[in-house]
């Protein structure tokens, strides 16, 4: 048995069944900004998926209200309350000054975590995409002390698919099994 599948075995189901909506949600977040500060949903999704790094989600729905408001009232970046990597920050104010620009090309290159939580906050309904971040890998090590850094593409797609078997034996959806995994490993890293 894998790390994954005793840590999904560790999960009330009533859990699991929250955590099923967690996209639907987030999506439903990213909706509000759209309609509240007049962007597109794509920009909306694009700014929380590029502010997400290393900071909690509530931290995330914070900054990405935060550094939408700066734009929406015409203030500089600087003026900013976010709390989040700069170049991230930036990254974001990218996104809402160039909406022009389909936001795909604005979320960074080398930024797969980003890029699969883009896509599933987009279709949370039909996203094939499984989110990879610090969690998800000390979910794969079974270790809530581990740094989360990901090694490299052999090792991102090894816990890729291990969440997308997961999915499969046990009736979920891909993105749906990466909300339940990471929300249980960081219940017992003490993130709740």
């Amino acid at each position: 048995m894998s790390h994954l599948e005793d840590l999904f075995n560790r999960i009330p189901s009533s859990d699991r069944n929250v955590a099923i909506s967690w996209y639907q949600e987030a999506h439903d977040f990213a909706h509000f900004l759209s309609f509240t500060y007049h962007i597109s949903i794509e920009q909306a999704a694009g700014v929380i998926a590029v502010l997400s790094p290393r900071i909690t989600w509530e931290q995330n729905l914070s900054c990405a209200v935060n550094l939408t408001l700066a734009w929406f009232e015409g203030k500089e970046i600087y003026e900013a309350e976010v709390n989040a990597f700069q170049t991230n920050v930036v990254k974001g104010w990218n996104i809402l000054c160039n909406p022009d620009v389909a936001t795909e090309l604005l979320l960074g290159k080398k930024a797969p975590k980003v890029r699969a939580f883009y896509d599933n906050i987009m279709h949370p309904k039909s996203s094939t995409d499984v989110t990879i971040d610090s969690w998800m890998v000390r979910a794969y090590y079974n270790d809530t002390h581990h740094l989360g850094n990901i090694k490299n593409e052999v090792e991102r797609q090894a816990i890729k698919s291990e969440v997308e078997r997961l999915a499969l034996r046990y009736g979920f959806r891909a993105l749906d099994m990466q909300a339940i995994l990471w929300i249980q490993i960081r219940k017992e890293g003490g993130q709740n």
